[in-house]
């Protein structure tokens, strides 16, 4: 008896070793295809289910554990409170398989081996990421003028779940100080294979952040080389002078207003004053639903219903141009 009691929790051990690996796994199917999404949720909860059973707790607490929870408790209100289900249902359903992936790390990496192979696998899925940026990215193709469109040509769209740049640029350039770090500050202490990964994936990254000229997803990779520099070497705060240089010669030839609207200008804005539209309609519901808010998802009719724009055309806006808000 005690020793198939032993077996049983042997096996609740190994399969709570896999759950990283599985759940990271069902995110990336739920990218290709939204359908996942349930399934991914439901897999994920299993896993608090076998460490409940082999542990007699659901996960390990984190620093964060409060505001997730309030997040979370702020999903039956916006269930509650939209009038598009159908868009809503799916986006709440990703922030729960996020939420659920993020203590899904917590739990599995307890000791520094482990930790070491979560950023291998992390640099494994940032090449696998790339590869697949390179079939379902929409790209955009005239905000750098320095970039050739006719390279995009080379790229063929293979699914029908298509990725925005924009988001694709800002996953990678989360990634991206992971890798870097890597290779600029533990370069002595780290094997050659993770060293080959590193380099690979900041190479990658970069390449993919200059083709998705996401202008804010570059100028936060800036801000992370000078951080980076400025934090490695004795004498790397210099770069953050000659940068601030650049940006005040930058400023004093070209203006600050047309700086702001090469870097607000996009395909589908036209600039600033368009951006200034889009948060006043943020505000004005924040301040009609601080409570409940509009339903996730539904940005696009709620606005076009309720906060008409003037500067454009309905059914173009899908949010709200601005993280904060």
């Amino acid at each position: 008896m005690e020793r198939a009691q032993k077996s049983f929790y042997n096996f609740l051990e190994f399969l709570l070793s896999t759950e990283v690996w599985v759940v990271g796994f069902v995110v990336f199917l739920s990218m290709v295809s939204t359908r996942t999404l349930p399934w991914g949720v439901g897999i994920a909860i299993s896993y608090w289910l076998i460490r409940l059973v082999a542990h007699k707790h659901l996960s390990r607490r984190t620093p964060g554990d409060v505001e997730i929870l309030l997040l979370l408790l702020m999903v039956p209100v916006t269930l509650w409170a939209t009038a598009i289900p159908e868009k809503t249902i799916p986006q709440v359903t990703r922030l729960v398989l996020g939420i659920l992936f993020y203590y899904a790390i917590v739990n599995w990496a307890k000791s520094d081996s482990r930790i070491k192979l979560l950023l291998a696998g992390l640099m494994l899925a940032s090449l696998g990421l790339l590869f697949y940026a390179s079939i379902s990215v929409k790209w955009a193709t005239t905000k750098l003028p320095f970039i050739p469109p006719t390279i995009y040509e080379k790229f063929k769209l293979l699914v029908s779940d298509t990725i925005h740049p924009n988001v694709l640029a800002g996953t990678l350039v989360i990634i991206f100080p992971i890798a870097l770090a890597i290779l600029v500050f533990s370069w002595k202490e780290t094997s050659w294979g993770m060293r080959i990964l590193a380099g690979f994936s900041a190479i990658g990254i970069t390449a993919i952040l200059l083709l998705t000229q996401s202008r804010g997803a570059l100028i936060a990779f800036v801000i992370v080389l000078v951080t980076m520099i400025s934090l490695r070497w004795r004498w790397g705060w210099v770069v953050i002078i000659v940068c601030g240089i650049i940006v005040v010669f930058l400023i004093r030839e070209i203006g600050l207003e047309q700086i702001l609207e090469f870097i607000a200008a996009n395909q589908a804005l036209a600039g600033m004053n368009q951006r200034e539209e889009i948060w006043s309609r943020a505000i004005y519901m924040i301040q009609d639903f601080p409570f409940t808010g509009i339903g996730m998802g539904s940005f696009t009719e709620v606005a076009d219903l309720l906060y008409p724009f003037f500067l454009a055309a309905p059914g173009k806006i899908e949010h709200a141009h601005n993280l904060f808000l």
